[in-house]
C-alpha cells in the first residue's frame, strides 16, 4: 500500500501492516501508524526531546545560577545559543529551532548619589562592577555657609579618595 507522509509525522513502518492477503470473504486489513517528529532542545540547562508542535512553557530560573551583580533581562529574558531572543512559551517547529533556550542575564544598574546635607548634588547610573568616580568639588554655592568642602565620604566622617566599584 502507498502512503503519504503528513507534515511533521513519519510512518512507523515497524508497527504498521503495509501488506496483506485478501481473505476468502474479500476483506483485508492494513494499518499505518505514524510517529511524531522529535527535536532535542536544552532548556534552562536540561536537555530533553520535544515533539514538533509541542509548546515549551516558560522555564523558571534557579536563583542560585544568577551571577552576582546580574539579573534576568526584562526585555529579552530568554535567548538561544547565539544570544538571540526566544519568546516563551515556545512552540517547537519542524526546522529552525534553537538547540538551547537559556536565561539572559544583564548587569544590574545602580544609582550612585553624592549628597550634601541629604540633598543630591550629583548622581550617576552605573552598572555592577563599574568604577565609581568622584563628583568633584562642589560649587561654593552648594556648600552650606560656614562650612568648607574637605572631600566625599561614605559614612559622613571619613574622607575617601578611592570609591572602588559598584557592588
Amino acid at each position: 500500500a502507498d502512503y503519504a507522509q503528513e507534515s511533521y509525522f513519519s510512518a512507523d513502518v515497524e508497527k504498521s501492516t503495509l501488506t496483506g492477503v485478501v481473505a476468502a470473504d474479500g476483506s483485508t486489513t492494513l494499518a499505518l501508524y505514524y510517529k511524531r517528529a522529535e527535536v532535542k532542545i536544552t532548556v534552562n540547562g536540561e536537555e530533553d526531546n520535544y515533539f514538533v508542535g509541542e509548546e515549551i512553557p516558560a522555564p523558571v530560573v534557579d536563583p542560585t545560577v544568577i551571577p552576582e551583580g546580574y539579573e534576568q533581562d526584562t526585555t529579552n529574558p530568554w535567548v538561544d545559543e547565539n544570544g538571540d531572543p526566544v519568546k516563551v512559551p515556545y512552540e517547537v517547529k519542524e526546522e529552525g529551532n534553537p538547540t538551547e533556550i537559556k536565561p539572559n542575564f544583564v548587569k544590574k544598574t545602580y544609582t550612585v548619589e553624592f549628597k550634601i546635607n541629604d540633598s543630591v548634588y550629583a548622581s550617576a547610573e552605573l552598572e555592577f562592577g563599574a568604577p565609581i568616580t568622584s563628583a568633584g568639588t562642589p560649587a561654593e554655592t552648594a556648600i552650606p555657609e560656614g562650612y568648607f568642602f574637605k572631600g566625599w565620604s561614605t559614612d559622613g566622617n571619613t574622607v575617601i579618595d578611592d570609591f572602588g566599584t559598584v557592588e
